[in-house]
């Protein structure tokens, strides 16, 4: 098969345009800035966060969650019931946004809104979060 240098830009300017148009997508990612400067990605943690108006959404939700290798806590708010979603393993900072657009899809899908992902510094325990937690939804 014969190969046209003309076709090289073309196929470098798609990879570079389907970066630009998944970083745009559904407001859930954020400018450039997931490498470091040597060009390696940088491992991160946090958690996603979804609100939902009842109990039984949340727990549905969750549940899904799990299934898919998040790590669920519920937690009850004044507004109604919050997932924290959460990877039990640091990730790379491109994994962010699939991450989050397979949270916001199961939020979404149990009648939920995805609100974001908040980084948390690295090491053995997450920030405390305001609301009263509820491990596996009691």
């Amino acid at each position: 098969m014969l190969v046209s240098a003309e076709l090289t830009p073309l196929r470098g300017h798609r990879r570079q345009q389907g970066e630009q148009d998944r970083r745009r997508r559904g407001g859930l990612l954020t400018p450039r800035g997931d490498r470091a400067a040597d060009g390696v990605d940088r491992l991160m943690r946090g958690r996603f966060e979804a609100q939902f108006e009842g109990m039984d959404a949340a727990k549905a939700a969750a549940r899904d969650a799990r299934a898919v290798g998040f790590s669920v806590d519920l937690r009850q708010d004044s507004t109604g019931w919050l997932a924290l979603g959460r990877r039990e393993l640091p990730f790379p900072g491109d994994e962010r946004d699939r991450y989050a657009s397979r949270f916001h899809a199961i939020a979404t899908q149990h009648g939920g809104a995805y609100r974001q992902f908040v980084e948390e510094p690295p090491g053995p325990s997450s920030p405390p979060v305001s609301g009263a937690p509820v491990r596996g939804a009691r």
